[in-house]
């Protein structure tokens, strides 16, 4: 057991190391002396991203054009790409054996064993995330059924995939990715061609050409409108546009602009001129790819990424079409059905999710920070949660739906509390997806590289960057007033959370203290500098941290409600149980998203405090193991994440 851990270690280390040396090579090889002129970095990151699964090279911007153009699922490595890698070892392998052996022997078999080990170590080599695993799962299925010349029936595929991905992590099938890798999967496998529209066998290229093209507008069809209720259940566009740019995207890519990544990665580290060539010549691919993608999104209407989530028979009516659809044979009412499928959840109603303003929201972003701060003439939103450049990103699939869901459809503000990464992760998402007047930062946040993306896309969306501290006047938005507290202007030498952005909100009566991750030190300056402290809630700093929340700075604070971002349980270390015990102790109620879920506050002063929490299931909030329990107010509705 020891051995095969070990050996498991090194192999990872080993292909880490391997994709990062890959991803690098090409991000870079555009500034080589016979490159220059021929590509960008970003190109290079085009490439890294269908070669290799690694999106950390895009800029927020180019991600999000490519999904308002609805082609965002060619980012993902998946089946289009383990199938042209097996294609290319099993079409090597069945040359490389007739040339070494008996050409009058069937060789397919051999060929078929290469082009299965081929397709593995490509998947391993991409990251093995849950479309990769589908995907090998259907590429392995379909090579065992050639050699024994038979066809596995659709529901055997999508059970040996299931199982394949479902055992080893079951969460992962209940993520909005494997839902849509799925669905589409499915509805692709379901097409049949009606022989009625297929040309003749003596028609024209011309002809034979378009009934291709026809085909793949079906194929686009049943992508689209399977997906079409996963993305609207999380508050998603499904993206329309993209039926008819699939046409060209999906050719384009299979044909010149994936097949050119591989073997731009094949080369990556060889001194050859024939590799610069190769190398130049993939950059160019790419060069001319995005520059397509950006212009088509700056010149078709700007669409939101996100609507909020249609009521539930709604979403049951979606569904209906998306089964209708899948059994169509003709190409012209799979395209009928589809565009009204998605003209349907666009146009229905939005599900009432929580108390109308003004309120205050945290969202559940497991250890990070999102919040919304909502009058009835503002709106704040206050960091985004974690994003994982080439990874995931809670701005983009949690915080905007759940602004969608809210009906936020602008922002007076968004605050970048300090530069860790799980609090102002996800704001280049939102900067992308909504209106937003003003980014604010802590002073020598323009400074800070950190806040390089933020940075960026508020420049690139013309939006104004305030920084700000305990020397900045008050500011009123609306019904909502905000005073700064921290950090100071001579503190830009201490650590990002010593510098955190703290800021005290006054709306419909209720005063609130947002403290970002200050630790005690800052907190004994806040009570010794004279700021007044008093609230009505509390952001609890720092996620609950041993080192934050002291019993004297609560007890300066004497706050109601004391709300709580963090996990509970697993391998979380926050918050701490002694941090918990003085919460507790401070005699507020604790709001607290690993165990309840997304919290939404009302606070209208005139009909009183009222209080959702969004937990996972019809029993109530999440159990968290050995935690300490407190008060918890009494459910005003059923949670709302069954």
């Amino acid at each position: 057991r020891p051995l095969s851990g070990s050996l498991s270690a090194h192999l990872g280390a080993w292909l880490d190391g391997l994709r990062k040396q890959i991803f690098q090579g090409l991000v870079s090889g555009a500034d080589e002396p016979g490159l220059r002129g021929t590509g960008s970095a970003e190109s290079g990151g085009l490439l890294a991203a269908l070669a290799v699964g690694d999106r950390e090279g895009l800029r927020p911007a180019t991600r999000d054009a490519f999904a308002r153009l609805g082609i965002a699922h060619v980012l993902a490595v998946s089946g289009l790409h383990l199938a042209l890698a097996a294609g290319l070892v099993f079409s090597l392998a069945h040359f490389v054996l007739g040339w070494l052996g008996d050409r009058g022997r069937d060789l397919r078999l051999g060929a078929l064993a290469a082009a299965a080990v081929g397709a593995a170590a490509y998947a391993l080599l991409a990251g093995f995330g849950t479309p990769v695993q589908r995907a090998l799962a259907f590429v392995w299925a379909n090579l065992w059924a050639l050699t024994l010349g038979r066809q596995i029936p659709l529901a055997h595929l999508f059970s040996i995939a299931g199982l394949w991905v479902g055992l080893a992590a079951p969460q992962v099938l209940f993520e909005l990715g494997a839902q849509l890798s799925f669905s589409a999967t499915a509805a692709l496998l379901s097409a049949h061609r009606n022989p009625a529209q297929d040309p003749p066998p003596d028609a024209s290229v011309l002809r034979r050409t378009a009934g291709r093209f026809r085909f793949l507008l079906h194929l686009s069809a049943l992508a689209l409108v399977a997906t079409a209720p996963w993305l609207a259940w999380r508050g998603l566009s499904p993206g329309g546009a993209g039926l008819l740019l699939n046409l060209v995207a999906i050719p384009w890519i299979t044909w010149v602009l994936l097949p050119a990544s591989l073997l731009a990665a094949s080369v990556v580290g060889l001194d050859t001129s024939f590799a610069s060539w190769i190398l130049g010549a993939a950059h160019a691919v790419a060069g001319l790819t995005l520059n397509a993608v950006h212009g088509l999104s700056n010149t078709l209407p700007s669409l939101p990424l996100a609507y909020g989530r249609p009521q539930w028979p709604a979403l049951i009516v979606a569904a209906g079409l998306a089964v209708v659809a899948c059994r169509q044979l003709e190409t012209r009412k799979a395209v009928i059905i589809a565009l009204a499928g998605v003209l349907w959840l666009r146009g229905a109603p939005i599900a009432n999710l929580a108390s109308p303003p003004p309120r205050f929201v945290m969202f559940d972003v497991g250890q990070g920070d999102a919040l919304l701060v909502e009058g009835e003439r503002s709106a704040i939103l206050v960091d985004a949660g974690r994003a994982i450049p080439g990874s995931f990103d809670l701005g983009r699939s949690v915080v905007v739906p759940a602004l969608a869901a809210l009906g936020v459809e602008s922002l007076d503000a968004v605050v970048a509390t300090h530069g860790d990464i799980d609090h102002r992760g996800g704001i280049p998402a939102v900067l992308g997806a909504i209106p937003v007047a003003e980014v604010w930062l802590p002073w020598g946040g323009r400074n800070d590289p950190a806040f390089g993306s933020v940075l960026e896309v508020a420049r690139l969306r013309g939006v104004k960057v305030i920084e700000m501290g305990a020397e900045s006047p008050p500011r009123q938005i609306g019904d909502l007033r905000v005073t700064p507290l921290w950090p100071r202007r001579d503190r830009e030498g201490d650590s990002a959370n010593a510098r955190s952005l703290v800021l005290a909100l006054e709306l419909a009566g209720w005063r609130m203290l947002l403290t970002g991750d200050i630790g005690v030190g800052v907190e004994t300056e806040l009570r010794l500098s004279g700021a007044n402290l008093a609230a009505d809630l509390l952001k609890v700093a720092h996620h609950g941290s041993a080192g934050s929340s002291s019993a004297e700075f609560l007890g300066a604070i004497g706050p109601r409600w004391l709300m709580l971002s963090a996990p509970c349980g697993g391998g979380s270390r926050l918050p701490h149980p002694r941090a918990l015990k003085r919460l507790v102790r401070s005699g507020g109620r604790l709001g607290w998203t690993g165990r309840d879920g997304a919290v939404v506050l009302g606070l209208d002063s005139g009909q009183g405090e009222s209080v959702l929490f969004s937990a996972p299931g019809w029993g109530g909030p999440r159990p968290c193991g050995g935690a300490i329990s407190s008060p918890r107010p009494a459910w005003r509705q059923p949670p709302l994440n069954p």
